[in-house]
């Protein structure tokens, strides 16, 4: 049931092999510092609730499969520091409370897909240095709280959706050195 750091620090690994992970729950930092992984097969993780971490620094990760997160409520820095991450799936996020970090200096990310985000509560730092982000479709943040350094470095972002801030208490840093941000 827990997959935790199951990979952690295998700084040269470039692959895994397409394991039986149906009675897993917890897939946090399983692919931790893994900076050569390169491809991850279509992981049964049905029964996930905690997926925090799973590819942080993932450097040399271009995509992942669409994993079934449609249980997983901490979604935190699960892509973060994935340098080369070029694509996300369309993951199913309903029941996330935490985005935090989610996609936090993954440089190469243009374009996210619609996440389910109803139920998510913190967006701190969800997007921080995504340089070359052009685009982020609009996401229900009705719930969110903490939405400091949200869009922090998105230097190529132009405009951001309409977002629901009414439970928001804080926006630190949200917007900044967005150079070519037109409109909000």
């Amino acid at each position: 049931t827990n997959f935790s750091s199951m990979f952690y620090n295998c700084y040269s690994l470039q692959s895994v092999p397409a394991l039986n992970t149906a009675n897993g729950t917890n897939f946090s930092s399983m692919f931790y510092n893994c900076y050569s992984l390169q491809s991850v097969p279509a992981l049964n993780t049905a029964n996930g609730t905690n997926f925090s971490s799973m590819f942080y620094n993932c450097y040399s990760l271009q995509s992942v499969p669409a994993l079934n997160t449609a249980n997983g409520t901490n979604f935190s820095s699960m892509f973060q520091n994935c340098y080369s991450l070029q694509s996300v799936p369309a993951l199913n996020t309903a029941n996330g409370t935490n985005f935090s970090l989610m996609f936090q200096s993954c440089p190469s990310l243009q374009s996210v897909p619609a996440l389910n985000t109803s139920n998510g509560t913190n967006f701190s730092s969800m997007f921080y240095g995504c340089f070359s982000l052009q685009s982020v479709p609009a996401l229900n943040t009705a719930n969110g709280t903490n939405f400091s350094n949200m869009f922090y470095g998105c230097s190529s972002l132009q405009s951001a959706p309409a977002l629901n801030t009414a439970n928001g208490t804080n926006f630190s840093s949200m917007f900044t050195s967005c150079y070519s941000l037109q409109s909000v």
